[in-house]
């Protein structure tokens, strides 16, 4: 960078003296001793090779206590750096998924995020090369399909939804963009409907129009199993928006297919669950609590347990109930992330953020 301030210095030679003074001006700014930024800046680069080698939450927790002032004067230097270094798009890419991951520290606090505009700032900066390549829009794509779940997490509809449109501006038809719109639609209904477990709360004109922001999710959701068929997630969420809008049969249909071939457990598992649910709504009990206790096998999350003790204390079983009971008492369960949870605020396990920092993670 110094070099190439040097060069404009003397270029500007032959220039207007009002050009030459602000080369020179620019050049002298450039080589006064900064101690204090020299030696933010190198905190900064620190933590992105901490984040670079795999310390992913070490390296985000410490910049999450850096103040904004702190955090625009490094990114500043980086920027700069970045006309120097060969791997800039890789150097990019682990800042861009270091603020991401920043962000999940920051209070959810109603605002902007501050880290996520950072992150975005960056890669609108990977989007501006004139030279970019299908594997840098994929990039940026999925980047706002994880920032809008960030939003949805923190209850944030709104910002999800633009992030979203950001999203689909880069590839409209990513399926990652695709799959948090429709899972946005579906959060969107459950702020309504808080429990639509096969039997609707709610009737009437608002029960046909939360119906209808469903259809439009599975809309979504087909188009994207339409191309990527074995993009289970998108397959799961399809199935159950059927079975919430009454197409019970095609609805069971994806779920099946979820459950018997889903590469992922948290798959395997819901689609279960769902399943279970299904039988609950056609007074099967029996085949429920057969569906119940697949999931549970796939992984013993709270809320099958809940679903099995729901099943055994409606026929009696009382024993049964303690037996469930103390499993859920004794830690084990209560330890795990239940997949139910993330499935309600957009997101369902960690692919999307894994896939995104193992890319940053290949310098």
């Amino acid at each position: 960078m110094t070099a190439a301030l040097i060069d404009l210095a003397h270029a500007a030679g032959g220039a207007s003296l009002r050009v030459r003074l602000l080369a020179w001006a620019a050049l002298a700014w450039m080589l006064i001793p900064r101690p204090g930024l020299a030696q933010g800046y190198r905190q900064y680069l620190a933590l992105l090779d901490g984040y670079a080698s795999g310390e992913a939450t070490e390296a985000a927790t410490a910049l999450a206590a850096w103040s904004d002032d702190r955090v625009r004067a490094a990114v500043r230097a980086l920027e700069r750096e970045l006309l120097t270094v060969a791997d800039g798009e890789g150097l990019v890419r682990t800042a861009v998924m270091l603020h991401t991951e920043a962000a999940f520290v920051e209070d959810a606090d109603g605002r902007e995020s501050f880290h996520l505009k950072v992150a975005r700032s960056l890669v609108g900066r990977l989007l501006g090369n004139p030279r970019v390549g299908p594997a840098v829009r994929d990039f940026a794509a999925r980047w706002h399909a994880q920032a809008a779940a960030q939003y949805c997490i923190r209850n944030d509809p709104l910002r999800a939804r633009l992030e979203v449109n950001r999203g689909l501006t880069v590839d409209r038809n990513h399926p990652y963009v695709n799959l948090v719109a429709g899972a946005l639609v579906e959060y969107g209904v459950v702020q309504e409907e808080p429990n639509p477990r096969g039997t609707w709360n709610i009737d009437g004109q608002r029960a046909y129009n939360l119906k209808n922001r469903l259809h439009q999710a599975a809309l979504t959701y087909r188009g994207i199993t339409a191309n990527h068929p074995d993009f289970y997630e998108a397959r799961l969420r399809l199935g159950w928006v059927l079975a919430l809008n009454d197409s019970l049969d095609n609805g069971r249909e994806q779920l099946e297919m979820v459950a018997s071939r889903a590469p992922r457990a948290d798959l395997s598992y819901l689609a279960h669950m769902f399943l279970g649910s299904l039988d609950e709504r056609a007074n099967r009990p029996a085949e429920a609590a057969r569906a119940y206790e697949a999931a549970r096998a796939a992984g013993a999350f709270q809320s099958s347990l809940i679903a099995l003790m729901r099943i055994a204390g409606a026929h009696g079983e009382h024993e049964r109930v303690r037996a469930l009971a103390g499993e859920i008492s004794d830690g084990a369960a209560a330890d795990r992330e239940d997949p139910w949870i993330g499935y309600r605020i957009c997101v369902t396990g960690g692919e999307l953020l894994n896939g995104l920092r193992g890319e940053a993670q290949r310098r």
